[in-house]
């Protein structure tokens, strides 16, 4: 079965079980404690513009699929492509917010957050956006680790149009 294939499927399966098991509604008080630590530690590991800091957080394996933008990518390719993007900025500000969480299990959680991103880059120029990133998540012994990630980004509109 090709990665893709088997990258929907497991979507799709998830998808199934959050929508018999959990329904995706505003998180718990205790949902929203953990899983705001993990917003916090998306947006800390973008800022330090230290790729490892950032992908410590996802599950290092065959079965991870970062979708970005339709396109998707095993770990080692968008670990390779933040690198070499992330190298070219020189500060990086985040701001991400917990929007819901499904738990289709005790260790399963599908997260919702939507955020603002602003990257200024060594040449000084500068590129702001807004997003919305999805996360398949399980509870492994050391923490929470993604399994899939879906992130997609816009651009913010422009005041003067």
């Amino acid at each position: 079965m090709s990665k893709l294939r088997l990258c929907f499927l497991t979507a799709f399966l998830l998808s199934v079980a959050a929508a018999f098991a959990a329904e995706p509604t505003a998180p718990t008080p205790d949902d929203q404690k953990e899983f705001a630590v993990i917003c916090a530690k998306v947006d800390a590991g973008i800022m330090s513009l230290q790729v490892d800091n950032f992908f410590g957080l996802f599950e290092d394996g065959p079965g991870f699929t970062y979708a970005f933008n339709a396109k998707t990518y095993s770990y080692a390719d968008i670990r390779e492509l933040h690198v070499k993007s992330w190298a070219k900025l020189a500060t990086a500000d985040v701001h991400t917010k917990l929007a819901a969480v499904a738990r289709p299990a005790p260790n399963l959680a599908i997260v919702t957050s939507t955020g603002h991103v602003d990257f200024v880059a060594k040449d000084g120029s500068k590129r702001s956006f807004t997003l919305a990133l999805t996360m398949a998540m399980i509870k492994r012994a050391d923490g929470w680790r993604a399994l899939q990630v879906h992130e997609s980004t816009l651009p913010d509109p422009d005041p003067a149009k």
